[in-house]
């Protein structure tokens, strides 16, 4: 599924959206309407309950969708190795808000 909405609704527009520096609002809306904005958030929360092991296939499948459209964003969930010696274990999740000093 994500690999479809990418090839169909995002590839036809990548040279357009870099050199215009920009992420159409609507490719973003698409994508909350599918999940894919909430991926490893609870349903209570909205989220669509998936595990992290789903969030991270998403973005290794699909990454240029999840990093075209940060200008957008107002909180982001960053994946950063924080202990490089346990492999994938070794990674750890933050929240960060848009406005966040040093975050840019």
């Amino acid at each position: 599924m994500v690999h479809d909405f990418a090839t169909e609704k995002i590839t036809p527009f990548i040279e357009e959206m870099e050199e215009n520096d920009t992420f159409p609002r609507p490719i973003i809306d698409q994508m909350g309407e599918l999940g894919l904005m909430g991926i490893p958030i609870a349903k209570e929360y909205d989220g669509s309950g998936m595990d992290f092991t789903s969030y991270i296939i998403v973005i290794l499948n699909s990454s240029i969708v999840f990093i075209i459209n940060g200008g957008e964003a107002g909180t982001y969930l960053v994946f950063a190795k924080t202990n490089p010696e346990k492999g994938s274990r070794g990674i750890s999740a933050f929240i960060v808000e848009k406005d966040t000093p040093g975050f840019r």
